[in-house]
């Protein structure tokens, strides 16, 4: 898939992070968020990126305070489905994007 210009008209969060030790992947997360978060975007043309591990979008949370608080409980809730990690938060960044613009570079 091509490199695009896009228009976040669909996603309102993006949110970067660093675990360490980084035991718990992006999915797990998405997966333990009850679909709060997801590890691909969609582009205004309906085009689909996959996220780099370490990053997650949401259609459905509305700011990025909220996207904190939803980040560490799925985080928590990863852990406890994994059964033993001792990831911790060492980088949290919530992005509010709705209507901005952006880039994907897709190498």
């Amino acid at each position: 898939m091509p490199s695009t210009a896009v228009k976040f008209n669909i996603s309102k969060i993006i949110v970067t992070y660093d675990l360490s030790p980084n035991d718990i992947s992006a999915q797990e997360i998405a997966d333990a968020s009850n679909g709060m978060f997801h590890t691909t975007i969609t582009t205004q043309n309906l085009q689909s990126f996959t996220l780099p591990n370490t990053t997650l979008e949401s259609d459905k949370i509305l700011s990025a305070g909220q996207a904190a608080i939803v980040f560490k409980q799925a985080l928590m809730a990863a852990k406890l489905k994994k059964g033993f990690s001792l990831a911790s938060i060492t980088r949290l960044l919530c992005y509010e994007v709705a209507f901005k613009g952006g880039y994907i570079e897709n190498n």
